[in-house]
């Protein structure tokens, strides 16, 4: 979902892009956006994952050049706060099951300041509780001292929160990762997604990935839904949830699923 743009693509303009970036961690210049999570068979939102820009018409609006800036001058620790701290403020109340997604650096949740008592004082300075928060880990990020990971993660399930693995088939993990893990979510990677109603070998690899997570007891979320036709392929596999531009694009306050989708899946259903 997320731009490929990289601080890369410029190289010769970093020392300026990094004294922007300071700027904008100085004066919070971020804003968040939220993307609905569907329930596929029930047509209802799970939730909405909370997606960090920096400001508009700028280098730095890009999430990708964003953070890979914050990691250049180390101050991952410092833009994930304050992107934690917009997306819960902004998200506004939510019913009894409904999650908020974060997306959590792997590295970010060994910080110090990252800390239950601390999330837990804005979450209901917010109105929110534990039970909302859901904590998104990329798999695109190696994960170093995986034992470490673990016990982290192990911590913050023990007040509350879960935990969704995204990005699942790009990097680092296996099936005995994942089942090691155990995370409440397996978020599957748009490359999964992309024409997978044309291509048998992606319906058979989500329709494996599926029967995995059910016997471990997790559910498969289907990032980058962008057709009609990916939908019902998705949903013929018994993906469990669904997001993307076809649901519903990323906006602020908090969108509802298009009615194109809606409508859609009741015909499917009936």
């Amino acid at each position: 979902m997320h731009t490929t743009l990289s601080i890369k693509a410029f190289p010769h303009d970093f020392l300026p892009l990094s004294h922007e970036f300071r700027q904008i961690l100085q004066q919070r210049r971020i804003t968040s956006l939220y993307q609905p999570i569907m329930n596929i068979e029930a047509c209802t939102i799970l939730g909405w994952e909370a997606l960090s820009r920096g400001p508009s018409g700028s280098h730095l609006q890009s999430p990708a050049v964003l953070f890979e800036t914050a990691e250049q001058v180390g101050k991952l620790f410092a833009l994930e706060k304050i992107c934690r701290e917009k997306a819960i403020r902004g998200a506004g109340s939510m019913r009894q099951g409904q999650k908020l997604f974060l997306n959590i650096h792997p590295r970010t949740m060994a910080d110090p300041e990252f800390t239950p008592g601390k999330t837990m004082g804005l979450l209901e300075s917010a109105g929110l509780s534990a039970a909302n928060i859901v904590f998104e880990v990329t798999e695109r990020h190696s994960i170093h001292d995986f034992d470490l990971f673990c016990r982290t993660l192990s911590h913050y399930r023990n007040q509350g929160f879960q935990v969704a693995l995204d990005d699942a088939g790009t990097g680092y993990s296996n099936l005995s990762a994942l089942a090691a893990l155990q995370p409440e979510y397996i978020k599957l990677d748009k490359s999964l997604i992309a024409d997978i109603h044309q291509d048998r070998i992606k319906r058979a690899l989500v329709e494996t990935l599926v029967t995995f997570a059910n016997k471990i007891g997790s559910v498969i979320i289907c990032e980058g839904l962008e057709t009609r036709e990916q939908l019902v392929c998705v949903k013929s596999l018994g993906a469990h949830y669904g997001q993307g531009y076809h649901l519903a694009r990323p906006a602020n306050p908090r969108p509802n699923l298009s009615r194109a989708c809606v409508e859609m899946l009741h015909v499917k259903s009936a």
